[in-house]
């Protein structure tokens, strides 16, 4: 989505947009918003995975972006989704309150890990949720 949006600027052809519309609207379809399970709200799937939720995100950005320069009513609804999606990203990085069981806190502090569940972290984790919170903070 995010090569979408930055394409269509420069070519604006309306089959770019609408398949900029189709994709954000699957993911925000498959969001989750269960609320059994508020830690994963959110979230994707059955997953409670940080990087699926982080690189949807990154395309969710870039289409709010899009969509609120052209005044499209998209704009909010995506806005919030993206807000949502950001909120389960913070559940998933490493602070002082979740950091204090680990060999080496201090290393991990700020970084994203694997999932709610699993806390093992790779800088793809982390580069994927920072750029996907720093897009949110643009919009």
């Amino acid at each position: 989505m995010k090569t979408i949006a930055d394409l269509y600027p420069l070519a604006p052809k309306p089959a770019y947009l609408a398949h900029l519309k189709k994709l954000g609207e699957a993911i925000r379809a498959k969001q989750n918003a269960d609320a059994r399970t508020p830690d994963a709200d959110g979230g994707f799937f059955k997953s409670d995975a940080s990087t699926p939720a982080a690189t949807r995100n990154e395309g969710i950005v870039a289409g709010v972006r899009l969509l609120a320069g052209l005044k499209d009513p998209l704009a909010d609804p995506w806005l919030e989704t993206a807000r949502r999606i950001a909120a389960f990203e913070l559940r998933c990085q490493f602070a002082d309150e979740n950091v204090v069981y680990l060999r080496e806190p201090a290393k991990a502090l700020g970084g994203f890990k694997k999932s709610l569940t699993d806390d093992s972290m790779r800088i793809d984790y982390t580069q994927h949720n920072v750029s996907a919170l720093l897009g949110c903070g643009a919009s």
